[in-house]
């Protein structure tokens, strides 16, 4: 993973150049060859600087001529790779720069963003010297295009060849001067600035040393995110994450990923999922401007993961084009992706007029232990062949259509294809993360399916059970990469079920998945001399391992250790001593929500993007630290809050109903109180604390129209707009309201929810979009006596429509493990 993150960070090729994050990376100086670069040299630092980024190579093994002229070809060739060598539209404008030289699309694309003008209509001058203010005029136009800020005020300091300034490299030295990139050249006692002077190869080196320092570095990381859908885990939170470790976030509009349920309301463009072209466009507009890229490959392929469920096709062109277009992009950037292997139901309710009976019927159907296929007999085809037929061979004859049941083999099928395919570009990806979505502990249709994956995954890939918090960790990882600074962390269990099965929708242990999801962060665990501790609570059945968790928690706060807490109880019992003691001065990341896999995941990306953050940004914002206490109010208030008991008392989907609801709650209070003016660490190294504000929760929302997960926003009590009045009525009844009763055995009588928070629309399928009669509406939803029609299933030719998310009605409460009843997070 090194080798690929230096690979693409760094620049190589001619003059030795390469796309390169428009935000710098930390550079590790190299011991230079050349003897021609004395350590007294005034340049010696910056072409060391220039040497040790790939910037600059000799001009032999042993030399770097650090008084030989720059062309002005090799100046734009370099921004060009720095850019990622885009794809020109048409040749450059210029006789004197034909077509097949090593600078022709790079003149080619700076015509094209204004980035040079020519020496007149006609001519270029590849090869001419290039002048300090040709360089500095060159570099303005550059940020430009970039969307850098190039504003300046006042006028060119006075030198004493102020005057030799040409009036169109005017505002561009003003600019070059303020950022610090010119600073004049001192000659018998004067300090003269020289414009039309040559730019040298170490003048090169030294310009371009604080252009990386002084302009791209002093800019915020920009990561473009395309989410698995529009629920708040995929959108809200990984907001929050960035802003928190001053990452600027870069996202597409919402109608472009959001999924819409049965009876909600369609995209713009007419669908019930994301738009698969419309994304495609976005990230090639974007490309240029951002640093790193987290992309959902159910997204980008599917429109989100509830369409992902449904399509059926086969013909696959646009997605091979998609996923050919990323490894192309992750020759330039570094690009990171996440995936899920399709869960047991292919079918989400209230999605495509999908019911509770036909999920249960599915995941039942999915459930049956198959045969397990190994080495060469490890196919496509095999695996296919194997669903219909149980570990003895026999044919199994589920409750289910076979009409349907063909849809259900062509789904998992399709998506089997296209992540093989997806594995075989994925070479230069800076990460391929897949989360199993919604598994079973036992032999089950996804193990060979799951086999095959690990047969073909690169060293870059990984995979272990979960969904919700896939986006959440490539975005820590990558910024992690970014830093070359993966963590070490001490892991302790308590409750001692560390060796027993997670849940009832995982396939391994409590500790299997704690590594797999550090190995997956690229973090490790050590017994001793850890950069934090991970405090790890499994199922349990009464108060005292509660309470033994609880007193560590405590005592590591007080001791000023930095630690994540993992809760993975189900219960409510470490409620009342949290609430009591809000042990957060030194926490870093926190979560108890949806199934174990999404509990781990959120928390170890939390941690591990805070823990990066504080032992690496040297420039520190209030904004960053404020981001991160937003980033936990929200964690607990939902965690402890809202998942496991407010949500049972909605009686409406309307925003005042839920915040009534929400604010009135008994632990709601206790939260905001307890944090307000905590001192929250905010430098690791020299161990100073900053005071969390006092807070409030405005903008609630129920994405989904139900009650499983909503959104909200936490904002300053200073800022928050008047208390809205009550409503006097329900507007609307919520698909859950009772909370569940207790239950110890394990079910299969519910379909685990995806998280209600907001999904992005589903992409496109291969065609036409729907049309009134295949879009089903409140009054016209499909059912299961309908199905298949165009109007239910995806294929080819129609678009999936909208849906609901399963109820949460069997939720288990405090006192029991979550069984097959529980609803995962997605």
């Amino acid at each position: 993973m090194k080798r690929i993150i230096s690979m693409i960070l760094l620049f190589s090729t001619l003059l030795s150049f390469w796309a390169f994050p428009t935000t710098a990376a930390k550079v590790e100086l190299l011991t230079m060859p050349f003897h021609d670069v004395a350590k007294s040299a005034w340049y010696y630092e910056d072409v060391q600087y220039a040497y040790s980024r790939s910037l600059v190579n000799g001009t032999s093994d042993t030399k770097f001529s650090p008084t030989a002229v720059t062309s002005r070809a090799m100046l734009v060739t370099i921004l060009y790779r720095m850019t990622g060598s885009p794809k020109v539209s048409e040749p450059a404008p210029f006789k004197d720069v034909p077509q097949g030289k090593w600078y022709s699309d790079a003149v080619a694309w700076a015509v094209e963003e204004k980035v040079v003008n020519g020496v007149s209509e006609t001519k270029f001058c590849p090869n001419d010297t290039l002048s300090r203010e040709q360089l500095a005029a060159i570099l303005y136009r550059y940020s430009q295009s970039r969307n850098r800020d190039v504003s300046v005020t006042g006028e060119i300091p006075d030198y004493p060849d102020r005057n030799k300034v040409s009036d169109w490299a005017d505002e561009a030295i003003l600019w070059a001067i303020d950022r610090g990139l010119i600073t004049g050249s001192l000659e018998k006692g004067k300090v003269y600035l020289q414009p039309r002077g040559d730019a040298t190869r170490a003048v090169l080196a030294a310009i371009m040393h604080r252009f990386c320092v002084n302009i791209l570095e002093m800019e915020l990381l920009r990561f473009a995110y395309i989410p698995l859908d529009n629920r708040p885990v995929n959108n809200l939170r990984t907001r929050l994450q960035m802003e928190g470790a001053d990452i600027t976030i870069v996202m597409p509009d919402e109608s472009l990923y959001a999924t819409r349920m049965d009876g909600q309301s369609l995209n713009p463009n007419g669908t019930t999922y994301g738009d698969r072209e419309g994304l495609l466009a976005w990230l090639k507009e974007v490309e240029a401007d951002c640093d790193f890229f987290v992309i959902s490959m159910d997204q980008m392929l599917s429109g989100g993961l509830a369409t992902s469920r449904e399509m059926t096709h086969h013909e696959l062109s646009i997605e091979y084009g998609i996923i050919d277009y990323l490894a192309e992009l992750s020759e330039r950037k570094p690009v990171y992706i996440f995936d899920t292997v399709i869960r047991l139901a292919t079918t989400t309710i209230n999605y495509l007029g999908r019911d509770e009976a036909e999920y249960d019927a599915f995941r039942t159907y999915g459930s049956v232990e198959r045969a397990e296929l190994s080495g060469e007999e490890l196919t496509i085809e095999n695996i296919v062949a194997g669903y219909q037929n149980d570990i003895e061979g026999n044919l199994i004859e589920p409750d289910i259509s076979e009409e349907r049941l063909e849809c259900y083999h062509a789904t998992r099928k399709r998506k089997l294809v296209l992540a093989e395919y997806l594995l075989k570009k994925s070479e230069n990806f800076a990460g391929v993360f897949f989360g199993v979505d919604d598994s079973y502990p036992n032999n089950s249709i996804q193990t060979n399916e799951i086999a095959f994956l690990r047969a073909n995954m690169g060293e870059n890939a990984h995979l272990f059970c979960g969904t919700d918090e896939l986006g959440m960790m490539c975005i820590s990882r990558a910024y992690a990469d970014y830093y070359n600074d993966h963590a070490k962390l001490q892991v302790r269990y308590f409750g001692g079920k560390e060796d027993a099965i997670v849940d009832m929708y995982d396939t391994g242990t409590l500790r299997e998945a704690v590594q797999a999801h550090i190995r997956a962060l690229g973090m490790t665990c050590v017994e001793k001399n850890a950069d934090a501790q991970v405090l790890v609570l499994s199922r349990i059945s009464g108060q005292e391992p509660a309470d033994e968790f609880m007193q560590a928690w405590i005592e590591n706060n007080e001791n000023q250790i930095p630690t994540i807490v993992i809760d993975t109880s189900g219960t409510k019992l470490t409620f009342d001593s949290l609430l009591e003691n809000m042990p957060v001065e030194n926490l870093f990341g926190y979560s108890c929500w949806g199934t174990g896999g999404n509990t781990i995941g959120i928390a170890l990306s939390m941690g591990q993007t805070r823990l990066t953050w504080l032992r690496n940004e040297t420039d520190k914002s209030e904004e960053a630290f404020l981001a991160w206490t937003k980033a936990l109010t929200f964690a607990l208030i939902k965690d402890i809050v809202y998942c496991p008991s407010a949500k049972y008392g909605i009686y409406s989907f309307a925003p005042a109903e839920i915040r009534k609801v929400v604010m009135k709650h008994e632990r709601t209070a206790p939260i905001l109180e307890g944090l307000a003016g905590k001192q929250m660490l905010s430098d690791l190294l020299d161990k100073t604390y900053a005071t969390c504000p006092e807070y409030t929760l405005i903008d609630f929302y129920a994405p989904f129209a139900r009650n499983y997960e909503i959104g909200f926003t936490v904002i300053d009590v200073k800022d928050a707009p008047p208390e809205p009045e009550e409503p006097t009525e329900p507007s609307e009844e919520p698909t859950e309201s009772t909370e569940p009763t207790e239950s110890t055995e394990p079910t299969e009588s519910t379909e685990p929810t995806e998280s209600t928070e907001p999904t992005e629309s589903t992409e496109p399928t291969e065609s036409t979009e729907p049309t009134e009669s295949t879009e089903p509406t409140e009054s016209t939803e499909p059912t299961e006596s309908t199905e298949p029609t165009e109007s239910t299933e995806p294929t080819e030719s129609t678009e999936p429509t909208e849906s609901t998310e399963p109820t949460e009605s069997t939720e288990p409460t405090e006192s029991t493990e979550p069984t097959e009843s529980t609803e995962p997070a997605e």
